[in-house]
C-alpha cells in the first residue's frame, strides 16, 4: 500500500510543517527566522501538540547508516545481545528484545527491538560491531543539535528569553541527564498475530519533547480529544516533534502531551515490511526543578482540573524515576 493512500492527519493537512532551513547556527540563530519558526511552533504545539520539522540538517544517509547498524546488532546471537540488556529502573541504557516489555496495566507485548543510549561513555557493543559508536553517536549528536535549536524556538514562541529552556538542558547525552537516543527496529509480522501484540503501547513521553524519525508509514497514531485515535502519516525527510509531560507541566497546560502508540498495521503488505525509527527523548538536567510558568497559561485552570503531577514541584530526576517504575514494575 502506498503511503500517499493512507488516510492520516498528514494526508488531511492536519499537522503543521515548519521549515527551519534559514535558521543559521544553533549558537546564534538568525532572529527574524527564529521568530517566524517560533510563532509557527507555538501555534502548532498549542493547537495540535505535534509538528513536522523540515530542512533540519539531519541527512538521510546518517539515518540509514544507523538503521543498518541496528539491523546488524539485532542479527547478533542472543548471548551477545543479552550482554547489553537494559536494566530499569536503575539504568535505562541498553537493549530490549521483542515481546519482553509488558505494560503492567494491559499486559501488551511490544513486537520490536529497541536499543537506548543516554551516555556514550557507558557500555556499548563496539567490540561486536566495530564502528558502532562513531556511526550512532554522529547521528545522536545531530539530534542533540536540533533539540537545542528547538528549545530556543519554543522559548521565543512563549515570549521568553531564548536560553531559558536551553540552560536547563546543558547535559544532554551526559551524566545527570536522562535524554535518550533510541533506535527501534520493527520486524515483519505475518498473518497470524498473537492476541495482545502491539508495536508500542499507548503512552505520553516523560520529558520535554521527543524528536521522531521513521523510514516509512507503519502505525504511529496519536489520541485526539474525545479519545479518538488518528494515524499520523509519514512525511519523508521530516522530523516529528511531540510534546512531553514536562513541557506540559512547564507551560501550565498550554502545550499538552499527546498519548501516542504504534499499532500493528492492518494492511498485510505494510505489516510484513520491516520498519525502523529513531526517537530522541529530550529531558532537562536531573537537578532541574519543573516550576510551572503560570504567567503563560492559555486559559484559567482550576487546581482540581490538573493532573496530580501538576500540583507539586518536582525535579526532573524524581519525575523520571517515578515514570520508569510505573512502566517497568
Amino acid at each position: 500500500m502506498d503511503n500517499r493512500d493512507v488516510d492520516s492527519m498528514l494526508s488531511r493537512n492536519e499537522i503543521p510543517i515548519v521549515d527551519i532551513a534559514h535558521m543559521g547556527p544553533v549558537t546564534t540563530p538568525i532572529r527574524p527566522w527564529l521568530q517566524k519558526a517560533a510563532d509557527q511552533l507555538n501555534k502548532s504545539l498549542s493547537n495540535k501538540g505535534l509538528v513536522f520539522i523540515v530542512n533540519h540538517g539531519i541527512t538521510e544517509e546518517k539515518l540509514q547508516a544507523v538503521y543498518s547498524t541496528m539491523d546488524k546488532f539485532c542479527s547478533l546471537p542472543d548471548e551477545h545481545k543479552s550482554l547489553y540488556s537494559l536494566n530499569p529502573p536503575d539504568d535505562n541504557q541498553g537493549y530490549i528484545p521483542p515481546n519482553c516489555r509488558l505494560n503492567i496495566e494491559t499486559k501488551q507485548k511490544e513486537a520490536r527491538h529497541s536499543y537506548s543510549i543516554q551516555n556514550f561513555a557507558r557500555k556499548i557493543p563496539e567490540q561486536e560491531l566495530p564502528g558502532f559508536q562513531e556511526i550512532v553517536s554522529t547521528l545522536a549528536y545531530e539530534f542533540c543539535r536540533l533539540a537545542r535549536l528547538i528549545l530556543q524556538i519554543v522559548a521565543v514562541g512563549l515570549d521568553l528569553n531564548p536560553n531559558i529552556f536551553l540552560n536547563a538542558h546543558l547535559k544532554m547525552l551526559k551524566e545527570d541527564n536522562s535524554t535518550t537516543f533510541r533506535m527501534i527496529y520493527y520486524p515483519p509480522l505475518g498473518q497470524n498475530i498473537e492476541p495482545g501484540v502491539t508495536r508500542c503501547r499507548e503512552q505520553t513521553d516523560y520529558g520535554t519533547f521527543t524528536l521522531f524519525a521513521q523510514d516509512s508509514e507503519g502505525g504511529l497514531e496519536v489520541q485526539r480529544s474525545g479519545g479518538m485515535w488518528c494515524k499520523v502519516g509519514h512525511l519523508p525527510g521530516a522530523i516529528l516533534v511531540n510534546t512531553g509531560d514536562l513541557l506540559e507541566q512547564w507551560t501550565s497546560g498550554k502545550y499538552l502531551a499527546l498519548k501516542h502508540r504504534v499499532t500493528v498495521p492492518e494492511h498485510y503488505k505494510t505489516r510484513t515490511r520491516a520498519r525502523h525509527s529513531i526517537a530522541f527523548f529530550v529531558h532537562p538536567d536531573d537537578s532541574t526543578v519543573i516550576d510551572p510558568l503560570t504567567f503563560i497559561k492559555s486559559k484559567p485552570v482550576l487546581e482540581m482540573e490538573l493532573p496530580k503531577h501538576h500540583l507539586a514541584l518536582v525535579t526532573t530526576y524524581h519525575h523520571w524515576q517515578r515514570r520508569l517504575k510505573k512502566s517497568y514494575a
